[in-house]
Parts: C-alpha cells; sequence; structure tokens
C-alpha cells in the first residue's frame, strides 16, 4: 500500500528541480549559474537566487534540452539545444547554425569545458530516439571570433549510433575528466566515454543492459548518476502510453562500468492508477532519497513520488518504500 503524504511546499520544490534539472550536474566553480530553455525562458543564479532572464531567443526546443555554459565565476559564454550554438550576446556563434534536422529530447545536449584547457569546451549530443544517428559532439573555441567564441570542429560518436536522448555526464574523482554515459537501445548497453585532456576517447567502456524491445520503439527520458556517484538511474518512455519504466542500477565512477540491478514500472506500485507515465526524476543532494514523477495518461497533472535509496540493492524493499509526497500544475 502506498502512504500519501501530500505536502504543496515540497512538491512545488520538487517538481521545479525535475523540470529545470534535466541537464544539471556537477561542475566546479559557477559554470552552471545561467540555465536556459525553450520559450525565451532563462534563470540567472549569480546573485544566489534565481533571477528570471528572458534574452534567451529560444522560442521552442522541443521538450526543452538545453545546455549553458559559464566560465568559472558565472559569467555567461555560450549555450545549446544540441544543434545551434548561441553565444553570450544570444546571436547564434560563429558556424553555431546547426541546420541538422534535429529534433531535441528531454535530454539530448551537455557542455562541458575540455579538461586542461580554458579555451576549448565540448557539446555532447544524443538524437531524441534510437533512429540510427549516431552521437555527435562540437568544439568551442571561447577564444575565437574577437572572444564570442566559434565552433571549430564536429565529430560522430559512432559507438553511441543507437543512443536514445538519455545523456548523462559526471566527474571523476581529481574534479577534471569525466565520464560522458548514455543508454543503447539496440545494442542493449550502457556506454561511457572518457574524456580527458587528451580530448573524448570514442571507445566506450560498454555495460551489458536488458533488452527494452518490447517496451516500445522511440524511448526517450533521463538518466542521471546519484550524487555519491554510487548509482545510475534511467527513466524513460516509449511509444506507448503504459511504454515507460525505470532502470536502477550500480555505478563504478573509476572504471565506468555499470551493473544492472532492476527495473519497475511506475503504474505497478501505485494501486488503481495502472498508467503511470515516467520522464523525469532527481535525486537529493545528500543522495538518501530518489524522487519520480509521474502522471496519469491523458491526466496532466505531475504526481512526484519519493523512494528510500538505501534500499536500492533490494527491488521488493526499494519498490516498498514509495510515498507520494505531493503533486503540482498540469501541463498546459
Amino acid at each position: 500500500m502506498v502512504n500519501i503524504k501530500p505536502s504543496p511546499v515540497l512538491s512545488s520544490l520538487i517538481i521545479f528541480f525535475l523540470l529545470i534539472g534535466l541537464n544539471a550536474y556537477s561542475q566546479p566553480n559557477k559554470r552552471t549559474n545561467y540555465w536556459f530553455f525553450g520559450h525565451h525562458i532563462g534563470l540567472d543564479f549569480n546573485s544566489g537566487i534565481p533571477i528570471e532572464d528572458t534574452s534567451c531567443p529560444i522560442g521552442s526546443t522541443g521538450w526543452g534540452a538545453t545546455s549553458v555554459m559559464s566560465d568559472t565565476n558565472g559569467n555567461l559564454l555560450f549555450y545549446s539545444n544540441g544543434d545551434s550554438v548561441w553565444n553570450k550576446n544570444h546571436h547564434t556563434m560563429a558556424n553555431g547554425n546547426g541546420g541538422d534536422n534535429f529534433e531535441q529530447g528531454i535530454q539530448s545536449a551537455i557542455c562541458l569545458p575540455k579538461p586542461g584547457s580554458d579555451s576549448l569546451f565540448f557539446i555532447f549530443t544524443a538524437r531524441w530516439y534510437e533512429d540510427e544517428n549516431p552521437m555527435f559532439y562540437t568544439t568551442v573555441n571561447i577564444n575565437g571570433n574577437n572572444g564570442l567564441g566559434e565552433v571549430v570542429d564536429k565529430d560522430t560518436l559512432l559507438a553511441g549510433w543507437d543512443a536514445s536522448d538519455q545523456l548523462m555526464a559526471v566527474y571523476l574523482k581529481n574534479k577534471e575528466d569525466y565520464w560522458i554515459l548514455t543508454r543503447k537501445y539496440r545494442e542493449h548497453k550502457f556506454a561511457a566515454f572518457l574524456v580527458n585532456s587528451e580530448g573524448v576517447n570514442k571507445e566506450p567502456v560498454l555495460s551489458p543492459a536488458p533488452n527494452k524491445d518490447n517496451m516500445g520503439k522511440n524511448k526517450f527520458g533521463n538518466m542521471k548518476v546519484s550524487y555519491d556517484k554510487k548509482y545510475l538511474v534511467t527513466v524513460w518512455r516509449g511509444s506507448g502510453s503504459s511504454s515507460t519504466g525505470v532502470e536502477l542500477c550500480k555505478f563504478n565512477v573509476e572504471t565506468g562500468l555499470v551493473e544492472y540491478l532492476s527495473f519497475f514500472q511506475l503504474r505497478d506500485i501505485i494501486p488503481n492508477n495502472p498508467y503511470y507515465m515516467t520522464i523525469n526524476f532527481d535525486f537529493s543532494p545528500c543522495s538518501k532519497y530518489m524522487y519520480l514523477s509521474g502522471h496519469l495518461h491523458p491526466d496532466s497533472i505531475c504526481h512526484v513520488f519519493q523512494f528510500d535509496m538505501q534500499y536500492i540493492e533490494d527491488s521488493v524493499l526499494f519498490e516498498q518504500s514509495v510515498i507520494k509526497v505531493g503533486e503540482g500544475q498540469g501541463w498546459n
């Protein structure tokens, strides 16, 4: 039986971070102080509180996968929706007009500095679903074009040819090098691409994952590593309203290896509500809890559920730990 503990304030906070934290990950200094989304919406955190910024020219990004890069003092450098790149003046960066007929997803773009460089940055991109279009990454030289930056290279990650939207970055212990993680839905593996001062290693560390073809095609959603860097979770939705699920895994930040633990569907553990769809989730900063959002089809209201991470390696206890902590406003 699911315990219902509604808390409007907690619910609002959780939903806020679920929606705006799609591309959030831990970076040193103040590199993530600017956040931009579609529909000309942005937030500036440099004052310590979020201040609305409507200067972003992006009218819509599909599901909102926009990633932003600031310098170590929090000054805006550039941002991208995975296809085009905009500079700090909100103009298209030199050579930054994508034109790839790219369809953004939930988590399809991440901007990161090249380890050991003060001027070079990478933008990693995965397409919305596994249609045999490879992952790719763009290199930006922020010193180009009189300090406004320019795109100097674009390269593919052929090993990620069957990646589906889910794209995650996690720093190693040295806080310089990092892994780019994704889920391969045709070869049924997790892939971890190491990025260090030598560049991007195009040969990923691969870990086996179950075949999810029976859950429908066009799977898209979120992937995230817990803040203590011990676990990896993917949350996705397929082409049907009931084709949705959560994958729980262990993660080794030193080797990039993923160990699959279990899979569940929210509809199976919420009594009398068989079509809870899941796309967004996050962890508490201490990694003690996981917060999972879901909605009933065709209900547009977001319901938020809490899971106790101490039980993540025991699928029964983990699912039994669920409590509903609230719900938010509809999507419309």
